[in-house]
């Protein structure tokens, strides 16, 4: 159910494959260099066993890049009256709640992270490494790589590239796929789907963010993406037609990030 929303850019098989999960895929854009994070703002998700949504005002994910694993996630819900993120990112062990057992935490002691929480409402810290896989594919399904498709949207309009009506023909397909067939294996109703796809979205996805080589070391996407960017942009200067970041964006996200 989950290949169908997030096409071929990502499917977690391994939760110790999470960081490259992350960083191979639209997810690392959204990495936050003050904080040393990923960070995802407003992620809405289905809930209450697809019969609701809900909006987590925050999502960080804090990484050790020098060995190129995950060590924790922070899930701030919409109701929590601050942010807590850290201002830098540190390797101590944060104690540990669970998304899908409704456990709730304070911040751990032993980390720099704070936070005030309102009444009935907390912070989850979680470091199960099984769990932020599942989380973390669901993040990439409903908020990342739906930008991904918008993008590949537009690919049409690079007349210049043969295949761009089989590419449009086939985004098309996968996008009905995702909001019209999954619909039926895991009971989520058409208007919830569009709530999170529509609250996602205009979320934006920070394309041009500035990704550090400490984690572009770890992704073989971006690195292959600079290096087409540099290739296509050469090659459509060079019969006469140049080809703007939008265009160069759309097409990057009907090929190589899919």
């Amino acid at each position: 159910m989950l290949r169908s929303l997030v096409g071929s850019e990502m499917c977690i098989r391994d939760s110790s494959k999470t960081y490259q999960a992350i960083v191979n895929t639209s997810l690392a854009t959204y990495y936050k260099n003050d904080i040393g994070a990923f960070v995802y703002y407003n992620c809405t998700f289905h809930s209450d066993m697809m019969k609701g949504v809900t909006t987590f005002k925050t999502i960080s994910i804090y990484c050790d890049h020098e060995s190129g694993t995950v060590l924790r996630m922070v899930l701030v819900p919409a109701d929590v009256t601050s942010t807590p993120l850290s201002t830098t990112n540190n390797n101590k062990a944060a104690s540990s709640s669970s998304l899908f057992s409704n456990s709730i935490t304070s911040a751990p002691s032993n980390t720099n992270i704070t936070t005030t929480t309102t009444a009935g409402a907390g912070v989850l810290f979680i470091t199960d490494a099984d769990e932020i896989s599942v989380i973390v594919t669901q993040i990439g399904a409903v908020y990342s790589h739906p930008h991904i498709h918008w993008w590949a949207n537009g690919v049409k309009e690079v007349s210049q590239w043969s295949l761009h009506e089989t590419s449009s023909r086939w985004v098309q397909f996968l996008n009905h796929l995702a909001y019209f067939q999954s619909l039926f294996f895991y009971h989520a109703s058409f208007e919830n789907n569009s709530k999170v796809l529509t609250s996602n979205l205009l979320e934006g996805m920070p394309a041009h963010s500035h990704i550090p080589e400490e984690v572009l070391k770890w992704s073989i996407t971006h690195r292959m993406a600079a290096e087409a960017r540099v290739q296509i942009r050469a090659h459509f200067e060079a019969v006469g037609t140049p080809i703007d970041d939008s265009e160069l964006n759309s097409l990057l996200c009907a090929t190589l990030y899919h």
